[in-house]
């Protein structure tokens, strides 16, 4: 523990990043309401400028490494970024989208600089992280509303099973509210424990506070009732456990056919299933689409597809019911929402990187043996997964950052 502080005090930088490893999954953040925050009258949480406890974390992470910072040019992604904004329905919202996709893009930095301390650092703050989000997810499921108290300062919002609008599912032939824990939703919640579970068996200690941590997410994971996570996470583990007997390429190919056939699924197909959930996917998918068409080059701004909905509305309206205030959200989709938010241009390059990641991610050596680095590449490939059925990686802060963070130990 005295070696630690030491490296602390001498690396301050080291200190915050732990930090924020520890507070990740809070939401504790200040909303701003703007006009353009607002749709239909109702706000809407995604459109809303707002300052987390973990912006701050990550805003004094860059001042004490600024001076190392050596940024190499990036004219084509800043010209993109700039017609994405000047294209934008809303410019001041696809800025806002673009600050926090730099923060993400800085942490990727710092995080691919530093891997190997990283890496070796990482396992504590995450795993106590792990257990107090579930030791939360736990009280609410048993008592069937939140906690209160003092878990406001960790983001925990107010409600109970008979809140309009909350997350309920059938536990063995009883309706129960889900665990949200200190997470807007139930299925973020599952996303993020079930990526941070792959980081944290990637680690090679024993420590029982990471054998705590990873049962208890498991056991989170089951009472979200979250099934995409459920079964993705099936298949990843699956994929973990045949690795030595699988081929790289095979493996690319069918991930590509997944996702691709999926998404198109969704975007053209019809609902199989009665469910509202399922259902509302389905129309929000095509809906993408229309929002697509309106400026299919570069997009109609980062963050901006929510604000298009009462236009297609109008327009369309046996695609989308404007009385309903469940449609102000994005598409469950993060392929479609991609394409929708930033055209083509940007499509193309978020497939670029995502094939750049797995061809580059098996031959990282030094800080990365096979076996560790195979257990990060099917992290990426469960956000992948997920990111099929819903948007929480791109619009969901802690997901968000989480991701970002993973995207540093790959690349």
């Amino acid at each position: 523990m005295k070696a630690k502080i030491a490296i602390w005090l001498s690396n301050p930088d080291k200190l915050v990043f732990s930090l924020l490893l520890l507070f990740l999954p809070t939401q504790l953040a200040f909303h701003f309401w703007p006009d353009w925050a607002l749709v239909y009258g109702i706000r809407v949480d995604y459109l809303a400028p707002t300052l987390y406890f973990t912006d701050i974390l990550t805003f004094v992470l860059l001042v004490l490494v600024a001076k190392k910072i050596h940024l190499s040019k990036k004219f084509l992604l800043l010209i993109f970024i700039l017609f994405n904004i000047v294209f934008a329905h809303i410019a001041q919202i696809a800025v806002l989208y673009w600050l926090r996709f730099l923060e993400g893009y800085f942490l990727v930095f710092y995080v691919s600089k530093n891997r190997k301390e990283i890496l070796k650092n990482l396992e504590t703050p995450l795993s106590l992280a792990i257990i107090y989000v579930s030791l939360i997810a736990f009280g609410q499921f048993f008592l069937q509303k939140t906690i209160g108290g003092p878990l406001y300062w960790l983001g925990e919002r107010s409600f109970n099973s008979s809140t309009p609008g909350i997350a309920l599912a059938n536990y063995f032939g009883e309706i129960l509210m889900r665990p949200y824990s200190i997470f807007p939703h139930p299925n973020a919640l599952a996303g993020f424990l079930a990526v941070s579970i792959f980081l944290l068996i990637s680690q090679k200690t024993k420590k029982i506070t990471t054998k705590t941590s990873i049962i208890f997410a498991v056991l989170v994971i089951f009472l979200t009732f979250s099934k995409t996570v459920w079964f993705a996470s099936l298949f990843c583990l699956i994929i973990l456990l045949l690795r030595k007997h699988l081929n790289l390429k095979f493996l690319k190919i069918i991930l590509f056919s997944i996702i691709t056939f999926t998404s198109l699924f969704f975007a053209f197909g019809k609902s199989p299933s009665k469910s509202e959930g399922i259902y509302k996917r389905f129309e929000l998918s095509r809906v993408s689409l229309k929002i697509w068409e309106s400026q299919p080059v570069f997009g109609v701004g980062l963050g901006n597809s929510i604000t298009l909905l009462p236009t297609i509305a109008q327009k369309y309206p046996k695609i989308i019911s404007p009385s309903v205030s469940w449609w102000l959200q994005p598409v469950h989709n993060i392929y479609l929402l991609i394409l929708s938010e930033t055209g083509l241009v940007g499509f193309l390059l978020f497939l670029y990187l995502v094939i750049r990641i797995f061809r580059n991610s098996l031959k990282i050596k030094p800080a990365l043996p096979a076996g560790r680095n195979w257990k990060l590449v099917i992290s990426i490939m469960l956000i992948l997964l997920t990111g099929l059925f819903d948007h929480y990686w791109l619009t969901i802060h802690q997901n968000f950052l989480l991701a970002s963070i993973l995207l540093g130990l790959l690349t």
